[in-house]
């Protein structure tokens, strides 16, 4: 190009003044007439950046050159204009290795690989990344990914050194829209900050806010904090059609995207990590949206509970298993990884909700009772049988000391015998009492 000139068109005011600049280094009017007259009059390969169009009251056709020649770029969150996709993987690559000024090759190509992808092939944060690596001596392609994890408001807000005068870092950018979203719509954007960044179901939303249970037991540290965030955050949503408003808002700015038919929201990796570095209080956030989780979570057995866990699978294993608030949270992850088979993540949690029920409820108490029955099945899942069937008949003697042999619940539908059977040393089978509740006292 000839000449690249560049617009912050946030608001009519930048705009005028940037104009007004470009008017004084071509010696022409400082009137937005003179300055569209001076370009229609170079017949050169022009290029004019109009960057961040956010605003529908401001008319760009005022702003621009009528001709048939030059270039000209409008940026905007405004999805009614136009909605921009991401770059496709090689060019995505071939722009990481650019800025980083790295040669391609095979082995530089696989890690950029991996760096891209990471960054859901954005094309202001791969060549943010690039540039980041060039200019920062210990940083390199294979440990790039390490540092943007750990340092991820730093990486996010590298300003690249342009020819122009770009001012945006990919942070800055994001926050400009975050800071134009209500109150709702950004308390949402951060709550899913914790969830995995596809396939969020608004179910997930609206089983919470009719949760009418308790989130702790008697006696239970209560993490007093989240669950004033996750309260907050359900008040804002109590008015008939609020979601969809933050869902239409969030979209609107290209903030997420919205699967209408699965009724399923989604962020783009990047956007994701930044309304993940909006949050002030990370720890209580975080509990907050686990609990949010915990309330959406059913803990019946109908075939539509079982789709939902299914759905609620990849966000279990984005929360993990480290320092869990509750034993309901505990509960509820347990069995969304139990009905997706993953028997390990069980195992962890169903020890860890043991040992609290223990402490906290006491060993005789119905709730530790199904919690020493959900163990001994996961040991029977994981082979452990032994265990399995230790614990089993554990939980059989205490059923029966607790309320009785031929009590009522004992012998209700909704509680069996289950027979386990093992390849034990004498060929025997080994039977284990399956303790069932329907519903979980509080």
């Amino acid at each position: 190009f000839s000449n690249i000139w560049f617009f912050d068109a946030t608001s009519k005011e930048t705009l005028t003044s940037d104009f007004k600049e470009l008017a004084k280094a071509a010696g022409v009017g400082d009137q937005i007439k003179d300055i569209c007259n001076f370009l229609a009059r170079s017949h050169e390969n022009w290029m004019c950046i109009f960057d961040s169009a956010d605003d529908e009251q401001l008319y760009l056709k005022d702003y621009l050159p009528i001709c048939a020649h030059g270039n000209i770029i409008i940026t905007s969150r405004l999805d009614v204009i136009l909605a921009f996709f991401d770059l496709n993987k090689d060019d995505a690559i071939k722009l990481l290795l650019k800025h980083a000024h790295e040669e391609s090759h095979e082995e530089t190509q696989k890690v950029a690989s991996e760096i891209v992808e990471a960054l859901g092939c954005q094309a202001l944060a791969v060549s943010t990344a690039g540039a980041y690596i060039h200019t920062n001596a210990t940083c390199n392609l294979g440990n790039y990914l390490t540092r943007f994890n750990n340092k991820k408001r730093d990486t996010l807000n590298y300003r690249l050194r342009t020819l122009d005068n770009y001012q945006r870092t990919v942070f800055s950018a994001f926050q400009l829209s975050f800071e134009k979203l209500s109150l709702a719509s950004q308390s949402l954007i951060q709550m899913c900050a914790y969830l995995h960044p596809t396939g969020i179901p608004l179910e997930i939303f609206t089983r919470a806010g009719a949760f009418v249970g308790g989130d702790t037991y008697q006696g239970e540290n209560e993490p007093i904090n989240g669950i004033n965030i996750l309260e907050k955050f359900l008040g804002l949503f109590v008015d008939e059609g609020s979601w969809d408003e933050s869902v239409d808002e969030l979209c609107r700015l290209s903030l997420a995207s919205y699967d209408s038919t699965q009724r399923m929201l989604g962020f783009h990796s990047v956007l994701h990590v930044c309304a993940h570095e909006t949050i002030e209080d990370i720890k209580n956030q975080r509990y907050g949206t686990i609990l949010l989780l915990g309330r959406a979570t059913p803990l019946g057995k109908t075939n539509e509970d079982y789709q939902f866990w299914q759905k609620l699978s990849i966000h279990a294993h984005e929360i993990g298993l480290k320092d869990l608030p509750t034993i309901h949270v505990r509960r509820c992850l347990g069995y969304i990884f139990g009905d997706g088979g993953f028997w390990i993540q069980k195992e962890v949690l169903n020890e860890e909700m043991l040992a609290i029920s223990k402490e906290v409820i006491g060993e005789h108490h119905p709730d530790t009772l199904v919690s020493m029955n959900d163990l001994a099945l996961t040991y029977h899942a994981l082979g452990k049988l032994e265990s399995a069937q230790n614990l089993g008949e554990e939980v059989l003697v205490l059923n029966k000391k607790v309320i009785g042999e031929h009590h009522p619940d004992t012998l209700a539908p909704g509680q069996r015998i289950v027979s386990l059977v093992a390849s034990g040393g004498t060929g025997k089978t080994q039977t284990v009492c399956k303790f069932i509740e329907d519903n979980s006292s509080r």
